[in-house]
C-alpha cells in the first residue's frame, strides 16, 4: 500500500488514541514495510501459549500468525474480542473474521493503536519497554529501530 494511503489513515485513527501520526507510520514501516497484507506465522508462541487449548490446528496457527500493517497477533485480536468466542465449532467464523481484517487497512491500524495503548498503559507511558512488550521480546533493539525510524520520519517530515 502507498505510504501516502496509509499516512491518510493513520492520520484519521491515531489521534482517537493520542498517538502521533509518525510515531504509527514508524511501527508499521518496522513491522511490514507498508504491506497491508503481510503475514508471520509464531510456530514458538503456538507452542509455547496455545498446545494447552482444546483447538483446531488452523484456529492456533491463525492465533499465532500476525497480520496486516501493524502486525498485529490473531491471539491479541482474540484478547481485544474482534473474534467473539472461539470454539472448534465456529472455525469458519474465525476464517472469515481475518478475511475481513487483512482486506481493511483501517481496521489493521485501529487494532494496530489499540494494541499499542494497551502495551503503552502496562509499561506506565514508558515509550521504549511498550514497543519491546508489543515486540514480545524477540528482538532487544526493536524500540530502538522503530524510534529511530520515527525520528527520521519526524526530520523527513519537516523537509
Amino acid at each position: 500500500m502507498k505510504q501516502d494511503k496509509v499516512r491518510e489513515i493513520v492520520n484519521e485513527i491515531a489521534p482517537a488514541f493520542h498517538l502521533e501520526t509518525n510515531f504509527v507510520m514508524a511501527i508499521i514501516e518496522q513491522e511490514s514495510s507498508f504491506r497491508e497484507d503481510s503475514l508471520r506465522f509464531e510456530l514458538g508462541f503456538m507452542r509455547k501459549y496455545l498446545s494447552k487449548f482444546d483447538l483446531l490446528l488452523t484456529q492456533k496457527i491463525l492465533l499465532s500468525t500476525s497480520y496486516g500493517l501493524m502486525q498485529v497477533m490473531g491471539q491479541s485480536l482474540n484478547e481485544m474480542g474482534y473474534f467473539g468466542t472461539i470454539t472448534k465449532e465456529n472455525n469458519n467464523d474465525l476464517v472469515k473474521e481475518l478475511e475481513h481484517f487483512m482486506s481493511t487497512p483501517k481496521v489493521q491500524i485501529k487494532c494496530g493503536c489499540e494494541w499499542y495503548v494497551r502495551k503503552l498503559r502496562i509499561a506506565n507511558g514508558d515509550t521504549h519497554t511498550a514497543l519491546q512488550y508489543w515486540n514480545g521480546g524477540g528482538n532487544k533493539n526493536y524500540a530502538d529501530e522503530v524510534l529511530l525510524k520515527y525520528e527520521t520520519i519526524n526530520k523527513s517530515s519537516f523537509l
